[in-house]
């Protein structure tokens, strides 16, 4: 009887998983919403990767955003013979340190010319990533289904969103960290401190994070020095930029660039005008979800004292805080607010832990009752942020797909 059962249910999940792939065929959005309800199933991340990969090969490129900077750079490495392949790399070390994205534009430029193909290249990589990430966290949100669990995938989910490989460098490394820190936290073993150090290669403001990252596995958990630290970093007002500027200079001349660059008066300026552009409802939703999450952080140490059942969860709280500590120091320089992003990936899974092991009830708690207004608001920012770079064919059937390549249009300018 129990293997007839066993039959039957390998028999349902074989006719869901070609549903799914006919489906993608004629409509990939149908396809990748169906995707979506269980990340668990192999098929079904192979159809969100797919659709990954379609959203970067139809890619619509914003003139004003930094997806432009990049088809400026593919087309000018593609007009390159292959002959200058070593004058490109020559003076690597002393231009940058962070040659991953140069290595993957540079491949993909050896055999096209069309700017989708390398952002459907970024797109998969990152997806990948993305993937690998929420599936073990999806793993745990089935283990307990309740409502907060609920209420953290989905923040989990548009913590580090596709939409990011516009801006591929930092939210690729922060997939990276988050993947290598993941792996350790859950079975440490150095080889996985390697990979989170890898970060580094993608985008080089990941070097003090991993750092810290490194003097986590030495001193491990200990969460109220971590929360101490964490609440005095919140209420620093400043930053000495010019001793960063010097000790830039200690770690060789692309460092000494690169920090000078983001730290530099003209950057910091520019940086100031774009904020004060910025549209107010942007600014309040990023404040109402740090202030949330803080807020949940708070609850669960006054609740758990610091102790926690699983290990897993006591890793993942500690790191959590003083990750926390090094968002609330890099906010105070240009761009360094970014690192909240990194934060939120890692604050999110810490609280979706909490109420898989910690919490038994099965309704939603009063915290999360005021925080579903946020986690709402955050949720359409994301899919805005989406529309930018998504083109409108994008979510119709595969006979509209065509069109994307002959005049593509933005699916923001045609909702909003």
């Amino acid at each position: 009887m129990q293997q007839q059962t066993k039959h039957l249910t390998n028999s349902f999940a074989s006719q869901n998983e070609a549903y799914g792939i006919i489906i993608f065929l004629f409509w990939p959005f149908l396809a990748f919403i169906y995707a979506c309800t269980d990340f668990s199933n192999k098929i079904n991340r192979i159809i969100i990767i797919a659709f990954f990969a379609l959203y970067g090969l139809t890619f619509y490129v914003n003139p004003v955003m930094d997806g432009q900077r990049r088809v400026d750079s593919f087309e000018r490495m593609y007009s390159e013979p292959f002959e200058n392949l070593y004058n490109t790399f020559d003076t690597l070390y002393e231009e940058t340190l962070d040659f991953v994205e140069l290595v993957i534009m540079y491949s993909v430029s050896r055999f096209s010319d069309f700017y989708g193909v390398l952002f459907a290249v970024y797109a998969l990589i990152f997806g990948g990533l993305m993937l690998h990430y929420l599936k073990v966290f999806y793993k745990y949100y089935t283990f307990n289904p309740n409502p907060n669990t609920v209420l953290f995938f989905i923040l989990l989910v548009c913590a580090n969103f596709i939409s990011n490989i516009n801006g591929f460098r930092m939210w690729f490394a922060a997939w990276v960290f988050a993947v290598g820190v993941l792996k350790y936290l859950h079975k440490p073993n150095y080889i996985f401190v390697l990979l989170s150090a890898c970060s580094i290669l993608v985008h080089f403001s990941f070097l003090p994070v991993v750092g810290l990252f490194v003097i986590y596995t030495v001193v491990k958990n200990w969460p109220k020095i971590y929360g101490i630290l964490a609440i005095i970093t919140f209420f620093m007002a400043e930053l000495n930029i010019q001793k960063l500027q010097q000790y830039a200079a200690i770690f060789g001349s692309a460092s000494e660039k690169k920090i000078n660059a983001y730290t530099g008066e003209e950057y910091i300026e520019t940086v100031s005008e774009l904020a004060g552009q910025g549209a107010w409802y942007i600014e309040l939703i990023k404040n109402g979800l740090k202030y949330f999450v803080l807020f949940s952080l708070a609850v669960i140490f006054i609740k758990t004292r610091g102790h926690f059942k699983t290990k897993v969860m006591a890793n993942f709280y500690s790191f959590t805080l003083l990750l926390l500590s090094f968002a609330n120091i890099s906010s105070l320089v240009p761009s360094g607010g970014r690192f909240y992003t990194v934060f939120n990936i890692f604050a999110f899974s810490t609280i979706l832990l909490y109420y898989v092991y910690e919490f038994t009830e099965k309704k939603i708690t009063s915290v999360n009752k005021i925080g579903v207004p946020i986690v709402g608001l955050y949720v359409v920012f994301t899919f805005r942020l989406f529309s930018d770079s998504a083109s409108l064919y994008l979510i119709g059937p595969t006979f509209f797909m065509h069109n994307a390549f002959i005049e593509n249009v933005s699916l923001q300018s045609f909702i909003f």
